[in-house]
């Protein structure tokens, strides 16, 4: 069974930025390009310039009259209001996931995303360090880990406006990760953990390690301000 995606061509080129967003390679303050994602994605300008819109409106960039759309940037405080309104999001897919007597696929998509998070982390403390685009590329991997439950739960609304409440966290999330590689290995051990209730069909379990998690990336926000907020 595969997991769901936005289904207009516009919401299709939203997740690509947002994708690259995630990597890093837009910052924010950056001019978002038309040009460059109808290459990228094959589209129209004028589907690009619809997902942009789309970004507008969702309050991800900003459009400057006669100068493009640009991405926002965001204070702690948005940005914590923001992860409130993602942990919501998730727990609403968790609700409608519970309804799904099949869970193995998504218990297996998962399970590759855990394993290639894990795959790279081992490669960077091998090297004793890591570059901001291999912090990225984790940083990638765990959206896709929590975006995937959300895909999983069927709901057109969730998934498309799902997206948008994630990347404004990956703006500090991979600087403070970056800084703090520690702090990425509980995660792992979180996800493993949330990957094991959804064998079991423990939602409860499930709901309450979600939680925790969520409480870890707010502490990790305000220890780590300084470092971004300066």
């Amino acid at each position: 069974m595969e997991l769901k995606r936005a289904q207009t061509l516009p919401n299709t080129i939203k997740e690509v930025i947002i994708q690259d967003i995630i990597k890093g390679e837009i910052q924010p303050r950056d001019k978002i390009l038309e040009e460059k994602y109808a290459k990228k994605t094959g589209a129209s300008r004028a589907s690009v310039r619809e997902a942009i819109f789309i970004l507008v409106s969702e309050g991800i960039a900003t459009k400057v009259e006669n100068k493009g759309t640009f991405l926002n940037s965001f204070t702690l405080e948005e940005h914590i209001d923001l992860y409130h309104l993602r942990f919501f999001l998730e727990n609403k897919a968790l609700e409608k996931v519970s309804r799904i007597a099949d869970l193995a696929p998504l218990i297996e998509h998962l399970e590759e995303l855990s394993a290639q998070m894990r795959s790279s982390l081992q490669a960077i403390i091998d090297k004793g360090e890591g570059s901001r685009e291999e912090m990225a590329y984790i940083g990638l991997l765990n959206y896709e880990f929590h975006y995937a439950l959300v895909q999983f739960s069927g709901s057109r609304v969730l998934i498309e406006r799902y997206p948008s409440f994630f990347v404004s966290l990956a703006f500090i999330q991979n600087e403070l990760y970056l800084h703090q590689r520690a702090e990425v290995y509980k995660p792992l051990i979180e996800h493993d953990a949330l990957i094991d209730a959804l064998r079991n069909r423990d939602f409860d379990q499930f709901s309450t390690i979600l939680a925790e998690h969520h409480q870890d990336v707010l502490r990790l926000l305000e220890r780590g301000a300084e470092k971004v907020f300066l």
